[in-house]
């Protein structure tokens, strides 16, 4: 009763479509340098109270003009 071992192949085709999303969001940005401790950072999303939150941290030449 000795099976041979399955063997896996890894993927050989990839398929890929378009999706048009559309996605209510507003995008605030925060300027915290020099604040950005833990502790600030709490304060100010208890101040704010997001429903839903990402935090992003990046430099200066890569940020979103404000």
């Amino acid at each position: 009763m000795d099976e041979a071992p399955v063997q896996l192949e890894a993927p050989s085709k990839i398929v890929t479509t378009d999706t048009t999303v559309n996605v209510r969001a507003r995008i605030a940005c925060f300027d915290c340098q020099g604040r950005s401790d833990a502790r600030s950072i709490r304060e100010i999303l208890v101040k704010v109270a997001p429903q839903q939150l990402i935090l992003l941290h990046g430099l200066p030449q890569v940020s979103i003009p404000a």
